[in-house]
């Protein structure tokens, strides 16, 4: 799944990635169906921005490229900043790690592309780290502190501000998936869309907890709020409590104590004893898979035309057999 999500954890868009299909029903251009995959992640993320004029996003180096950045600024007016690979730089020329290792640590090189307003900046620290903006570079140079191992001790080094925009900004979307690991809801089901849905379950309650959380804050300056796991159990209370309008005149509230139980479908009452044990016409038909009516936990695709019930017939247990006999009465 690829998401959108501001610097406080919020998730604002997200696409399933589908293969073929992730972009069914989204129209690209021709020149932006030659991006790529992860380009068109970011396009199609943006578009759903309600003012991206003068919004700023920013994306690891799956995403970046020099084209997409500068389709970005030109095509939607979108700020970015993001990480680069070596080899999405299109022939620029930068320092390598083993030239920069000799410099202070700190160094920084950077090239500036005039046609399409992009630049690429790499700054040592432990090693290189390259970045790319359509609106920010090195100034106003800033500082941080790192640790020298062979001083022992922290010290400023000189920082650019497309460093510390991005570290300032990046890592909503790993606060976002922190989230959801830390109260995780599971399902033990063997289909392949619930994993889908929990994970949406999960993304929506969080969102609705950073919400609640922002807005408490708002109304009493100070961070004062119950915590996740309180919010969740709450909302839990009340989704098993709800009772629709149209259906509350004739529901009866429930018991929590002595809850009646819900049949989702009607089940085939047993046959009278004198027709069950009667020993006459009880042939097994082949049919559609259904829950053994003699053994809880077993499925059988065999059933007894005469009482309409599902039965196993296996080598090492026979409930249609022991069904029909007398003495074996359950």
């Amino acid at each position: 799944m690829f998401v959108r999500a501001g610097v406080s954890g919020i998730v604002y868009d997200a696409i399933l990635y589908g293969g073929q299909y992730t972009f069914s029903g989204r129209d690209f251009s021709d020149y932006e169906n030659t991006l790529g995959l992860g380009a068109k992640v970011v396009l199609s993320l943006c578009r759903t921005i309600r003012d991206p004029v003068l919004t700023v996003v920013y994306f690891d180096n799956y995403f970046s490229s020099v084209e997409l950045m500068h389709h970005l600024r030109n095509e939607l007016g979108i700020l970015s900043i993001g990480t680069f690979r070596q080899n999405r730089t299109r022939g620029c020329i930068l320092k390598d790690d083993k030239e920069m290792k000799k410099m202070p640590r700190g160094s920084v090189d950077m090239k500036v592309c005039e046609e399409k307003k992009i630049v690429l900046v790499k700054w040592f620290d432990n090693k290189g780290v390259l970045l790319g903006s359509n609106y920010t570079g090195v100034e106003p140079m800033g500082v941080c502190k790192r640790y020298f191992k062979d001083k022992k001790e922290y010290r400023e080094i000189p920082c650019p501000n497309i460093v510390k925009e991005y570290n300032k900004h990046m890592g909503g979307v790993d606060l976002a998936d922190m989230l959801v690991a830390i109260y995780r809801t599971i399902y033990k089901t063997n289909k392949w869309y619930m994993p889908i849905f929990s994970q949406l379950l999960d993304v929506a309650i969080n969102n609705a907890w950073l919400l609640y959380r922002r807005e408490c804050g708002l109304k009493t300056g100070v961070d004062d709020h119950i915590a996740l796991k309180a919010f969740r159990f709450k909302v839990a209370q009340e989704m098993s409590s709800y009772i629709p309008k149209a259906l509350a005149e004739n529901v009866e509230p429930p018991n929590r104590v002595n809850q009646r139980r819900i049949i989702s479908r009607p089940i085939a009452t047993r046959p009278e004893a004198e027709s069950r044990y009667d020993g006459k016409e009880h042939f097994p038909k082949i049919t559609t898979k259904g829950r053994c009516r003699l053994r809880v936990k077993g499925k059988t695709t065999f059933l007894c035309i005469k009482c309409n019930m599902r039965l196993c017939i296996q080598q090492n247990r026979n409930c249609f057999y022991t069904f029909h006999q007398k003495e074996q009465e359950t």
